[in-house]
């Protein structure tokens, strides 16, 4: 703005003074004028979206202010006028009006995963920008899941898929490429965190949605991971398994759920993938039914301790399909000896399939 005002001043003076200059005056003038030169500073060489971006740009345009005095001094002093000074005669500048009203911003911690007593970490791999592929690893079971979190480079940041308002000219992103290595490196699956990296409003909002869990209904494979990140100081990225507990195990932890093939009478055999975790609660067995591929086919689970069933998760005259999230609890007498429990899947046709069987 201070700019603007100087070339006015200078376009009106030279509209007063020149009608009144010789032609020879004049020629000097213009041929002095034209050797009066006027360069752009170079901008910076800062990521752009980040904060050293905006301080080096605050110091472009400060930068740029300067020249455009010292050009226009220049042009005046030709003509023989006083130079201009932007701080003369400055008025103080009053600010009246309602401040607006500070916004809250909650400090995101340390990028980290939490310990889960309920998994085991199988395969754990990190780093920051850059594509990675790690190394192969097996599950042993038919559920694992792939936990993941990561620290955008910049404030404000949103890959594709934000729905956020925050703006930066930096977007961040991770993609995680799940790879079958039993079945020739068939990408399985490509993941990226919903909703985008967006740190500005994680911590304007309280809320912070890291880490991510993805959740895989098969196993018995051998996989490995292709992690593509952009714009990312930081990622953590965990394949982990249910906690296959043994003995006395009083702790409440689940087991991993077991799948078998079930034979229905006339047709070819069919394995069906459904998980549940299974655990002991003070006196009882707790199970939770967390879903799986089959899950539209599921319409209760008949729960067995020592070869005694105890009850079932859902009925057979109930809801079809079982509601993924039912929990039960199963009051069982502790003998010393341990419960040994088994879970068989009632499913659409009258096929019934043992889900799973632990020791606890």
């Amino acid at each position: 703005m201070k700019s603007a005002h100087a070339l006015i001043i200078l376009s009106i003076l030279l509209c007063f003074y020149l009608p009144f200059v010789s032609a020879d005056t004049g020629d000097n003038l213009l041929n002095n004028i034209t050797k009066v030169t006027l360069e752009v500073p170079p901008t910076g060489t800062a990521l752009l979206g980040t904060k050293e971006s905006m301080t080096e740009y605050q110091s472009w345009l400060d930068e740029c202010e300067a020249r455009l005095l010292t050009y226009c001094n220049a042009i005046l002093n030709i003509f023989g006028l006083n130079s201009l000074d932007w701080n003369q005669n400055t008025p103080a500048t009053i600010v009246t009006g309602t401040p607006l009203p500070a916004v809250q911003v909650t400090a995101l911690p340390t990028l980290t995963i939490p310990e889960s007593p309920q998994r085991t970490t199988v395969m754990k791999i990190t780093g920051y920008d850059g594509r990675t592929t790690s190394d192969p690893f097996t599950i042993n079971g038919p559920y694992w899941e792939l936990w993941y979190t990561a620290d955008p480079l910049t404030t404000g940041g949103q890959d594709s898929v934000s729905g956020t308002g925050s703006n930066s000219a930096v977007f961040p992103s991770l993609s995680i490429q799940v790879i079958d290595k039993t079945n020739s490196d068939q990408v399985l699956e490509t993941i990226e965190p919903p909703g985008g990296l967006d740190k500005t409003l994680w911590e304007r909002s309280g809320i912070d949605p890291r880490p991510w869990i993805q959740k895989f209904y098969e196993g018995y494979k051998e996989y490995s991971l292709v992690i593509t990140a952009k714009n990312v100081k930081s990622y953590i990225v965990e394949a982990r398994v249910p906690v296959q507990t043994d003995g006395e195990s009083g702790s409440g932890t689940p087991t991993a759920s077991s799948t078998f093939i079930a034979t229905p009478t006339g047709t070819s055999p069919t394995t069906y993938i459904v998980a549940v975790d299974v655990f002991r609660e003070n006196s009882g067995i707790r199970a939770i039914y967390q879903g799986g591929r089959d899950a539209a086919s599921l319409q209760y689970i008949t729960i067995n301790v020592n070869g005694v069933d105890v009850g079932e998760m859902g009925s057979e005259n109930g809801q079809t399909p079982l509601p993924v999230g039912t929990r039960a609890t199963f009051p069982v007498t502790d003998t010393g000896s341990g419960f040994y429990v088994t879970g068989i899947g009632h499913f659409t046709g009258g096929v019934t399939q043992k889900i799973f069987e632990t020791t606890l």
